[in-house]
């Protein structure tokens, strides 16, 4: 039998504020899928996050993509 999950993520991260000042505290969403087909040995995942702050009415942020 094949299965699959998928999953969503809403939180926050703070960073170094010497670094990464005015938008060291941003938002972060983000969504999780995984699919393994029947009898396969092993499970296909890909995850995608973005993370975003605003200064001054500019939207800054770091986009993640993971498989």
């Amino acid at each position: 039998m094949a299965a699959g999950n998928i999953g969503g993520f809403i939180g926050g991260k703070g960073l170094n504020q010497d670094d990464w000042e005015p938008v060291e505290a941003q938002g972060e969403i983000g969504v999780r899928v995984d699919y393994q087909g029947s009898g396969w040995p092993v499970v296909i995942a890909v995850d995608a996050f973005i993370s975003a702050a605003e200064d001054d009415g500019v939207l800054k942020g770091t986009p993640a993509v993971g498989a």
